[in-house]
């Protein structure tokens, strides 16, 4: 196989998660799609190979035991795409999480460290899913209470942001109410630069589909410069 070793244990970590309660639904295999289209230098025959791959648990569980496991630098990456993969469906099962700690063992990670990351990504989810639900809500409402036939654009948003579904009913609820840009700012400020447009990226299909798209399109302009995120990269979002 030509493609990067790193590339072919994303695919098997995140298809076996996939597969791991015996269900594999269409948000997971969108997923596992999206990380096969992501791979560069894949040609037809092993782009093939690899659909085939990923839509068998028998195949994957062989190539877990024959691929060398990366060094110990990829690790945290791996098995945190790999908890990213358990809740696109919006619910954690036991099997996923055992699943994961399986991989986990396979490459040599101590379950105690397994334990610290799981705690900083659960943390970091819940952030991250709060400030797509806190930009939406000035995006869509500025200031004002969000339209009711805007939940929809609100729910898929929440819905394609990596989160547990009961936190995304609570999210819907936070998005649909009056926010002010300071604190979508505010929100935004607390997290990394990537995630930050990460965030901000989350909320241009709702800000497209507004009962008001250009003045949603502006609010969402105005946010992006009170937290230093270039207008061009805004622009180019919208194009």
């Amino acid at each position: 196989m030509t493609l990067d070793p790193v590339k072919q244990w994303t695919l098997v970590c995140g298809g076996l998660v996939a597969h791991a309660d015996g269900v594999l639904d269409g948000s997971e295999c969108e997923r596992l799609m999206g990380l096969l289209e992501a791979a560069d230098g894949v040609d037809g025959d092993e782009y093939g190979a690899w659909m085939s791959a990923i839509g068998s648990p028998a195949r994957l569980e062989e190539l877990l035991e024959v691929l060398e496991p990366p060094d110990g630098e990829h690790h945290r990456e791996l098995l945190e795409g790999a908890w990213v993969m358990a809740v696109v469906d919006g619910v954690r099962t036991p099997e996923e999480g055992a699943m994961i700690e399986r991989l986990a063992a396979r490459l040599g990670v101590e379950p105690v460290q397994l334990e610290y990351w799981r705690d900083a990504w659960t943390v970091a989810e819940r952030e991250f899913a709060t400030t797509v639900a806190t930009v939406l809500g000035f995006v869509l409402g500025g200031g004002a209470p969000v339209l009711e036939r805007e939940r929809a654009a609100v729910r898929d948003a929440l819905w394609a942001t990596p989160c547990e579904q009961a936190l995304r009913d609570e999210l819907i609820a936070r998005a649909m109410a009056p926010t002010t840009r300071d604190e979508a700012a505010r929100d935004l400020g607390s997290l990394g630069r990537s995630r930050r447009i990460a965030a901000m990226q989350r909320c241009v299909d709702a800000a497209r589909r507004s009962a008001d798209p250009a003045a949603a399109k502006a609010r969402h302009l105005d946010v992006a410069w009170a937290v230093s995120v270039p207008a061009q990269s805004v622009e180019r979002w919208f194009a």
